[in-house]
Formats: structure tokens, sequence, C-alpha cells
């Protein structure tokens, strides 16, 4: 079911266990090696889905949630990698400023400001992803699902959504929204980290907006993401969604002739 790869052993702590399903092997090895030169060891557990027998990132985590027995954890894309030697020990060291089910990520954004904040680069060339800087920890609604965590204790107690999250956008966002129900918090950090891909919105992305925006309308009244935001109130919300799948079908139709 998943592909389990350990660093070296030493005698300090593992703090963290870092969880990627991923479906391109290449990928996944070129962020197993940039993390072999990292100076925290970390435990790594790889789910190879390339075979499509996960139907939603959901799944794939809550799948091996009993295998992570350290402190923190870490879920992450296959397409990250780690710019200096000590990127990921830098991130782990924020979590000991967090409560036990508040989360972290390195991309955020928040309904008051509609700011998006985060310090990692992105692509091959290394550019901003974001504008919006961050100093060393600050607050957020939601975080990007590139690279998030936090306790170990935070996600056993309270899994992934599979039936809001039924595909593969939108799963730390949920989690970020119902720890903000629960009265807990979400920050994004200062992050040096480099995500080789971009996102992007499609139909299924749409759909798991609406659904997570009908769910916590009282949690938030403007769901803000990394990719997309609109109001969750009835009414606004479904003309917010219209709005958007037909963004969807034009941006299709248009690449499909090759129109930009």
């Amino acid at each position: 079911m998943y592909q389990k790869v350990e660093g070296e052993v030493c005698l300090m702590e593992i703090r963290a266990t870092i969880v990627c399903c991923y479906n391109q092997k290449s990928i996944f090895n070129e962020m197993i090696r940039s993390l072999n030169e990292q100076s925290e060891k970390v435990k790594i557990i790889g789910i190879n889905n390339s075979d499509g027998r996960f139907s939603s990132c959901s799944a794939a985590f809550n799948s091996v949630m009993d295998q992570i027995h350290t402190k923190y954890v870490i879920f992450s894309h296959q397409d990250i990698i780690y710019n200096t030697d000590d990127s990921l020990s830098r991130i782990i060291d924020y979590f000991g400023k967090i409560d036990l089910y508040d989360i972290v990520g390195v991309v955020g954004r928040s309904s008051l400001t509609k700011e998006r904040i985060g310090n990692i680069k992105q692509g091959r060339d290394k550019r901003r992803a974001v504008s919006g800087k961050v100093e060393g920890i600050e607050k957020c609604d939601t975080v990007d699902e590139c690279f998030f965590g936090g306790y170990t204790e935070c996600f056993k107690r309270y899994p992934f959504s599979e039936k809001l999250c039924n595909g593969w956008h939108m799963y730390a966002v949920e989690r970020c929204l119902a720890a903000l129900e629960r009265g807990n918090k979400v920050y994004v950090v200062d992050a040096d980290l480099t995500h080789l891909s971009g996102g992007k919105t499609d139909h299924s992305y749409n759909v798991t907006f609406y659904r997570i925006s009908k769910r916590y309308k009282a949690t938030v009244k403007y769901l803000a993401t990394t990719c997309e935001g609109a109001p969750t109130t009835m009414g606004l919300r479904e003309l917010y969604y219209i709005k958007r799948e037909l963004h969807v079908l034009k941006r299709d139709f248009l690449q499909a002739r090759g129109i930009r």
C-alpha cells in the first residue's frame, strides 16, 4: 500500500514524519534526494498512487496514520525541494510554538486581508510563489496543500475528511477550517522551499470549494484559499460557483485550440 523510506539512523531524536502521496516516482525521488541533504533527519512515508488505488489524498493520508509515531507530521507534495540544508529544521522549530491542535503551512491566506502570504519559491527558476511575505510565524485562515502539518496527535484525533474532500483538492483547507471551528489557530511560517509546480483549478476543485464553503459557512463568511476566494453566504456562494465553472470552461476551450 505504501513505500517507506527512512533516513540514516542518528542519535538525536527524529522529530517528524513526512507523508507524501505521489504518482511520479522520478519527481518523488528528486524530493527524497533533497531531503537526504537536510541536517534534520525525518521518517518518510511515500504512498505510491501511480496505479490510482486511492481516489483522494484524504483517503491516502488516512490509510497510513497508524504508521506515524513521531511528535510532528508533515504532509507534502511530491515536488517540494529544500533550498538550504537547514530549511526543514527551521520549519519544524516553528511547530514547537503552536498548540496541540493548531495547523502550520508554508503558503496561506486570510479572509480578512485576502492576501496570499508565504516565502516559498515556485518552478525551476525559483520565482516567488506569492507577493505577500511572512516574518517568522503569522496567523491566517487557510494554508496550501503543498506542505503543511503540525502535531501528529492533531491529525490522528481529527483525520482528513474523505466525504468533503473526495478528490485531490482542498484537504488542507478543510482541516484548517475545522481547526478554526473548534477554536484552534492556523499559521503560515517563513520557509525556504521550492514548489516545482503550480496550482490549477478545475471542475473537481470548484465542486469541492462549493461543498466546503457550504459546510463552513458559519466559520468564515469569505472562504479564501491560495487559489480562489468567494463568499460563503447562500446566493453569493452559488453565484461564485457558476462564475468559477464558466472560467474553467472558457480556459479549457481556449487551451484546446492553442489560444492563451
